[in-house]
């Protein structure tokens, strides 16, 4: 919203906030209020890959080797674990149409 000056603008709505990893942790840094949360903890498993659907407000993210596909919901913190998916190293959402996207890094298998 612009100010009174007409020169500085002032952030409207729900405070901003950065998610990233560190290591085995999920945390979200918001700077008003300046705060530091840990939304998830993977039991010593390095985060490798992590996306958002901002618009339904759910976190998709993998674990270096493991089998799986994590699910964080932020509105309800439920996780869903998704299995036989190979061993996913990178992910992506579009958001547009809410598809996520991965790469499986597991072992390939040649035709002959």
């Amino acid at each position: 919203m612009l100010r009174p000056d007409k020169v500085s603008c002032k952030a409207i709505g729900k405070p901003q906030y950065v998610l990233y990893t560190k290591y085995d942790q999920i945390r979200k840094l918001t700077v008003h209020p300046s705060q530091i949360e840990t939304l998830l903890q993977a039991n010593d498993s390095r985060i490798s890959t992590m996306d958002m659907d901002i618009r339904q407000q759910k976190l998709y993210f993998a674990a270096e080797n493991r089998s799986a596909l994590y699910e964080l919901n932020l509105q309800t913190d439920a996780t869903r674990v998704m299995t036989s998916v190979g061993t996913p190293d990178k992910v992506t959402v579009d958001w547009i149409t809410a598809n996520v996207y991965f790469v499986d890094i597991g072992e390939h298998q040649r035709c002959a």
